[in-house]
């Protein structure tokens, strides 16, 4: 059961772990306004990569099959979500410590990971092949599914809190400098967000 739970931690390590739109969003967060801002941006992607995680573990084929039929869709809503979002930090006009003394939405900061992570279908193969690597299926498992899932979001917070606390602690700029990787990012995040749109309707089209 110890390593079971030891293999989960892994698995929440693991797929946060890969470079997209999500670790983009928890770097401009935790640069311009904090580690508190950065870790509420990670705890979004923690959300659905659980819900990913439980839905690998319950019911696996179903769940598949809903995201490939409807990955199309899923790709366009996703594509403008990343868009909004990279739009934002472009227009972003303070960062630094008078913008982190101001804060922002933690909310907005949950749902805006929250909805990176459920437009990016990789997202949720990745999840469905660590958890077939470590067999972690329903039938598998020893232990509680939902010890299993606390251990599998404790793994994706452990590795944010390292990020937040690598970003803040070794990495000092000044606020243009702030300022550029704030609207660099946004910029990333348009591509992201075209790239994703762009895949959607050429889905719809050739389907």
């Amino acid at each position: 059961m110890v390593f079971e739970l030891l293999k989960a931690l892994f698995v929440g390590m693991v797929v946060a772990a890969p470079v997209g739109p999500v670790l983009l969003v928890v770097i401009q967060k935790t640069l311009c306004y904090g580690r508190k801002y950065g870790m509420l941006s990670g705890t979004g992607s923690m959300i659905a990569d659980n819900l990913y995680a439980a839905g690998g573990i319950f019911a696996l084929a179903v769940i598949r099959d809903f995201v490939d039929c409807h990955k199309s869709l899923i790709m366009i809503a996703g594509g403008i979500l990343v868009c909004v979002v990279g739009v934002l930090m472009l227009r972003r006009r303070q960062v630094g410590e008078a913008a982190e003394d101001k804060g922002c939405n933690p909310v907005a900061c949950i749902f805006q990971t929250m909805g990176c992570a459920f437009s990016n279908p990789s997202a949720f193969a990745f999840m469905l092949a660590m958890l077939a690597l470590c067999r972690m299926d329903s039938e598998s498992l020893s232990s509680p599914v939902w010890l299993v899932l606390i251990f599998i979001a404790a793994g994706e917070l452990l590795y944010w809190m390292f990020v937040t606390f690598a970003l803040k602690r070794f990495l000092k700029v000044s606020d243009s400098v702030l300022l550029g990787i704030c609207r660099g990012g946004g910029a990333v995040m348009l591509v992201f967000g075209a790239i994703l749109l762009v895949k959607g309707l050429m889905i719809i089209c050739n389907g």
